[in-house]
């Protein structure tokens, strides 16, 4: 597999540190000096440390954050470069700035795209489209942004690369996968042949006639004669199929062994032409599948004994010894196709962690983001419930309070009402004329 490697020096190279202007602060500026220089004599960490300080009096500088993500570049610190490129460029009021830490941060996913390569072809090519964006934003802030352009023609002949790496990674997956199972179907069957003559050899033990009875003893005898060909048969097919599985773990064994060796570069060939590189993962997979075959292979190599076991003790008219041997023959092969399934588990699991989920590990997400739904309605509920309890409380109250309002009106009313007629009374007495004992009025007669 042809693999091409891509340097700093083939990248656009990086925006390197930038001036840091200051109006005050000479401490601050004596720190920032300080910090280029250590950054131009290779001491990274002082360097860092330098612009640390200086940041404190001057935290939204943008230059500042610049040139930390620079001295983290170089720290191969990718992923807080990226961070510090990209604070400068939110806070730069300048398209110049702006635009070298865009171009920064592209070169920063690139780096750890190139990290993700061998373990996460799905994340680095993520990582490649990323470093794209940025750098079409840097020709954003300036259309002349040549090595922006020309990096981004890079990135996509890498991506390219990755995506014919992914395509033959998952070609050679689907290859062992069928593989696989041919083999796995082959030792069922062998285990479902086995277990007849099991049956077949149980069944003649029940049946086993008295040696007086020569007739029917000789039908037995001839059962016991057939099943010791059928199991010599197959013990021979079990061999066969051995025989499979060894020569499928030696070609893998062959082609790891080749695909992990790097050959020279071929004489004559254009200079920066790079040579098929060897691809870690591809060989660990091959190399995974081959241990698997081989832990099958010892299992079945143990059938074929037993099995040899089972004929030894029928031809010595050992009949009912021979169901040991032939039941432990089962067992062995089941112990096969266990260890091939179990590398079926391994391969789901590599494939996980290239970004793809299994489907139980899927389950187990839904249930769980189930079960904190159900969790937080059932929250809710209560919470509901509650607050409406507090507001049927407080319409009680305030429903309690009017009565008591109520009534209160209406009994200074009844009050007011009866001072009132009282006053009136008062008044009405004033009003009567007043009459005064013993003392008559005039009666006009007329008689």
């Amino acid at each position: 597999m042809k693999r091409r490697i891509f340097s700093l020096t083939t990248l656009g190279a990086m925006a390197a540190l930038i001036a840091v202007p200051f109006a005050r602060g000479e401490s601050t500026r004596e720190l920032v000096s300080l910090g280029n220089t250590a950054f131009q004599n290779g001491e990274y960490e002082q360097a860092l440390d330098h612009y640390e300080k200086a940041s404190v009096d001057f935290p939204e500088s943008a230059s500042l954050h610049f040139n930390r993500g620079t001295v983290l570049y170089k720290q191969e610190d990718y992923e807080k470069a990226e961070d510090a490129f990209k604070s400068a460029a939110s806070r730069s009021k300048e398209a110049g700035l702006s635009s070298r830490a865009k171009f920064n941060m592209g070169n920063c996913a690139f780096r750890r795209a190139q990290r993700q390569r061998d373990s996460d072809l799905k994340q680095a090519i993520e990582h490649c489209q990323e470093a794209i964006s940025f750098y079409q934003e840097a020709r954003d802030f300036d259309r002349g942004y040549k090595e922006a352009a020309e990096n981004i023609e890079i990135v996509r002949l890498f991506v390219k690369v990755l995506l014919d790496e992914q395509k033959k990674k998952q070609e050679l997956q689907e290859q062992q996968d069928q593989e696989e199972e041919n083999l796995v179907t082959k030792l069922k069957e062998l285990i479902k042949r086995q277990q007849e003559l099991i049956g077949s050899n149980t069944d003649l033990a029940e049946r086993k006639p008295d040696p007086i009875d020569v007739a029917t003893e000789q039908m037995w005898i001839d059962g016991v004669n057939e099943l010791s060909e059928q199991q010599t048969t197959l013990r021979a097919d079990t061999g066969t199929v051995l025989q499979e599985v060894r020569q499928t773990e030696s070609q893998l064994r062959q082609q790891a062994q080749a695909a992990s060796q790097a050959p020279a570069p071929a004489p004559g060939a254009p200079p920066g032409q790079d040579p098929p590189q060897p691809d870690p993962e591809q060989v660990a997979q091959m190399e995974r599948f081959a241990g698997k075959l081989q832990e099958a292979a010892g299992h079945v190599s143990d059938a074929i004994t037993n099995e040899q076991t089972a004929l030894d003790r029928l031809a010595a008219g050992a009949q009912d010894l021979a169901l040991a041997g032939q039941e432990a023959a089962v067992v062995d092969l089941v112990e096969a196709v266990k260890a091939l399934s179990d590398e079926n588990q391994d391969q789901q699991q590599q494939q996980g962690g290239d970004g793809e989920k299994g489907d139980q590990e899927e389950e187990q997400e839904q249930e769980q983001d189930q079960e904190q739904q159900d969790g937080e309605q059932e929250e809710n509920k209560d919470q509901e419930q509650k607050e409406g309890e507090e507001q049927n409380e407080k319409k009680d109250q305030q429903q309690k309070e009017g009565e008591a309002e109520q009534e209160e009106q209406a009994t200074r009313a009844r009050t007011e009402k009866a001072d009132d007629i009282l006053d009136e009374e008062k008044k009405n007495q004033k009003e009567r004329p007043r009459v005064i004992p013993g003392r008559g009025q005039p009666v006009d007669r007329d008689w």
